[in-house]
């Protein structure tokens, strides 16, 4: 508002933050191999700690905020998800692998579809050890209904890099 030619600006702030950790296990089977190429499926659990806060303030003249509100979630999801993979050997140390994987599950208070797509270039230093970099698309649906008027609902479509670490057997 203006008083005597002076404006005094008077709003609202809302400050948000997201933070999505995810965990994941897999283990494969190869079915169709070659001697520079193989095929498998895979079973595996990627839990989701997924953590959301929200502070909102009146903000007056430019001079303070007052907080007005404020509120936090955390849910921790596990989802377990179906692969398929190709990989192809170009040295006995260095490969491409394209991912897809997928699932859909429905257990107690929770409901979740979890889809993506990886395509990701491993260096094996040892017979056991390896490290690589990829690119991945998540999309993520995760929904919880804890009864009382609580429900939860998370929808995460992430595209980026990845950097990992494996250990085989």
């Amino acid at each position: 508002f203006n008083f005597e030619g002076r404006p005094y600006p008077v709003g609202a702030v809302i400050d948000t933050a997201f933070v999505a950790d995810a965990y994941v296990f897999d283990v494969s089977y190869n079915f169709w191999q070659g001697n520079n190429y193989e095929a498998g499926l895979g079973v595996g659990l990627h839990a989701f700690d997924l953590k959301l806060d929200i502070d909102g303030a009146l903000r007056l003249g430019g001079f303070a905020d007052i907080p007005i509100q404020s509120s936090s979630d955390e849910l921790l999801a596990p989802i377990p998800n179906l692969r398929a993979y190709y990989t192809h050997a170009f040295t006995d140390k260095l490969s491409l692998t394209a991912n897809l994987g997928l699932l859909s599950l429905t257990y107690e208070d929770y409901d979740g579809q979890f889809k993506y797509v990886k395509g990701q270039m491993e260096y094996r230093f040892s017979s056991s050890w390896g490290i690589g970099i990829g690119a991945q698309y998540t999309d993520l649906k995760v929904e919880h209904d804890s009864g009382g008027g609580t429900f939860e609902e998370y929808e995460v479509d992430f595209t980026g890099g990845l950097a990992f670490v494996t250990y085989s057997f």
